[in-house]
């Protein structure tokens, strides 16, 4: 049971990763076409890429929990 609720967790936080990195580059895309490099977008960039990389630590441990069992 736990073993399976791993697996399902480790879909949804892939898909969730890709949305993410997604988002990302398009918000990275529309900042460089706008030009518009100030503290604000600076910011939000950088919010967006923590959350990616928190969502990759959560995908390790995930993926560790289902290799040990």
């Amino acid at each position: 049971m736990k073993k399976n609720l791993a697996k399902a967790m480790f879909i949804i936080f892939i898909i969730i990763g890709i949305y993410a990195i997604y988002l990302f580059m398009q918000s990275l895309c529309l900042i460089v076409k706008t030009g518009s490099f100030n503290t604000y977008s600076f910011g939000f960039i950088f919010g967006k890429a923590i959350f990616i990389a928190v969502i990759f630590f959560i995908l390790r441990y995930v993926f560790k929990k289902i290799k040990s069992s």
